[in-house]
């Protein structure tokens, strides 16, 4: 499936020397229109046509099930809200993630996955990926991709949205 080859792709990008798995929300949800807008995107963007940003748009109108990746280099685990729910009776950020990395060691932190966009010959790709890693930690990103001999590589025109 070319959007799960696109996510592992990008699932890649967070693994080092150090990871031992990789935690996944559990669903794809929608993008907030804010994120996603087409002014934005083509802004930081300008070589992608029109079609292409209206159909990433388009496929992030709706949230998706995330897939198991089942064949990726470590164990990818999902989470979903009612797992995420034991450390919310942390008393501050801080002890949330001080809870979430016992509970799930040697991670990069909680990685979200949305819908992925393909230009019309399906040989690019653009996705975002949010990852929260502790109290003032966190990066969401826009990845763009291309498609080369069957195998998805990240472009170098990827874009990160930090605080």
């Amino acid at each position: 499936h070319a959007e799960e080859a696109v996510w592992s792709a990008v699932l890649a990008t967070f693994v080092t020397d150090s990871t031992r798995q990789i935690i996944v929300v559990d669903s794809a949800r929608a993008l907030p229109a804010r994120i996603f807008g087409f002014q934005e995107l083509a802004r930081r963007f300008p070589e992608l046509s029109e079609e292409f940003i209206q159909r990433y748009i388009e496929a992030n109108a709706n949230g998706r099930y995330v897939p198991s990746f089942a064949d990726f280099l470590i164990p990818v685990v999902r989470v979903d809200s009612i797992g995420l729910a034991q450390f919310q009776d942390a008393g501050n950020p801080d002890e949330y993630w001080e809870a979430f990395y016992s509970v799930y060691p040697g991670t990069p932190g909680l990685i979200r996955l949305f819908r992925v966009g393909f230009d019309e010959q399906r040989r690019r790709a653009l996705v975002f990926v949010s990852r929260a890693c502790g109290g003032r930690c966190g990066c969401g990103s826009y990845f763009l991709l291309s498609e080369s001999g069957g195998a998805w590589m990240v472009d170098e025109s990827s874009v990160a949205i930090c605080s």
